[in-house]
């Protein structure tokens, strides 16, 4: 069953209307006040939040996870292939990049 349809069926699911892709290389210190920012005021579910750790060697990928985001990884400390797997990763649209 689709989002759209536990929604319909009362469950309460929203869609999301966007998605934020956060390109993060040892972020530990920020990930999680950022996150809670972005959702902040909003409804759960309507902002989909894709956390791209590039090269972390820190804990700013569980900090993520556990903020709810969908995190990917990515090996190399490159901000334009976290934003690339980010991007990818992403579902909904329009996509704001931090």
């Amino acid at each position: 069953m689709t989002a759209e349809q536990d929604q319909r069926h009362g469950r309460g699911i929203a869609t999301p209307v966007a998605s934020v892709v956060v390109p993060a290389h040892d972020e530990e210190a920020v990930i999680g006040r950022l996150l809670r920012a972005l959702h902040e005021g909003t409804e759960p579910g309507r902002l989909e939040v894709v956390v791209a750790c590039n090269g972390c060697t820190d804990t700013t990928a569980e900090i993520a996870r556990a903020g709810g985001a969908r995190v990917v990884e990515v090996d190399t400390a490159s901000k334009i292939a976290a934003l690339d797997a980010g991007d990818e990763a992403a579902t909904a649209f329009p996509r704001v990049y931090v």
